[in-house]
């Protein structure tokens, strides 16, 4: 995936700590992937299902992008796997961290419930997108 993405677009990458960020660089040289192309954005975490927990990511009026601060609470069980760090989650950390403005919301989600057609029709499962 990210050989046919890197020619086209930037890619963005999660990692846990410096040897997986060193393991992912020597897989992509292998593969004759440009790294250059490829952030690397840290966060250290049990929980592995990232479209539950990431970055949700919106266009604003003008276009500039844009991220939404969601209340995720691993299905009630935030205590058992570490969803969220000193900074925060990691929906407001990666948000932040690439500079977005961020839209605070009640809204408690988890995320990988969504689909989306990219013209603004948004299909959800609602047990799993709760207000409060």
């Amino acid at each position: 995936m990210t050989k046919e993405i890197t020619p086209y677009a930037m890619m963005n990458m999660i990692i846990v700590n410096d040897s997986v960020k060193d393991a992912a660089i020597h897989s992509m040289l292998n593969f004759g992937i440009d790294t250059s192309r490829v952030h690397f954005y840290y966060f250290k975490m049990d929980f592995r299902f990232i479209r539950d927990e990431g970055p949700i990511f919106l266009k604003g009026y003008q276009g500039h992008l844009m991220g939404v601060d969601f209340n995720y609470n691993c299905y009630g069980k935030c205590e058992t796997y570490s969803a969220k760090t000193a900074l925060g989650t990691m929906d407001s950390v990666i948000e932040t961290h690439m500079g977005w403005q961020m839209i605070q919301t009640a809204v408690c989600s988890e995320g990988g419930d969504r689909e989306f057609n990219g013209q603004g029709t948004m299909m959800t499962v609602d047990a799993l997108e709760l207000y409060g």
